[in-house]
């Protein structure tokens, strides 16, 4: 069984409901509620829990793949109407790539991501 580390080394990872509460409201502090709902409801749909054993005890370790929720953010942020500034917040607020390879994941199904020069 991997550990929690070993976990964390595989991939961009955000792994408590703080967490990602923290980087919803830290993309864009002045969003709408409804661009804040979407990114809590993608985040509960697309949580994959792991069990991970350390000496003996279980833990359940809850995460969402965070390359997946920025290019999932990016795309309800560009289909609101929201300006480049904000779209380029988006995109600096969060390290590492939009996505895998020009798409991200959403409830097991693939998603491409349009390209946009507007964020980079």
């Amino acid at each position: 069984m991997l550990s929690k580390n070993e976990l964390k080394i595989r991939g961009d990872l955000v792994e408590d409901r703080i967490e990602i509460e923290e980087i919803a409201f830290g993309f864009y502090p002045e969003a709408p509620m409804e661009f804040l709902d979407e990114l809590e409801y993608f985040c509960n749909n697309n949580t994959t829990q792991v069990i991970v054993e350390t000496e003996g005890e279980k833990i359940v370790w809850e995460f969402v793949c965070l390359r997946c929720l920025k290019a999932h953010a990016i795309r309800v942020a560009g289909e609101m109407g929201f300006q480049g500034s904000t779209l380029k917040f988006i995109n600096k607020s969060v390290k590492g790539e939009i996505g895998h390879d020009g798409y991200y994941l959403n409830r097991n199904k693939l998603i491409k991501i349009a390209e946009n020069p507007i964020i980079h």
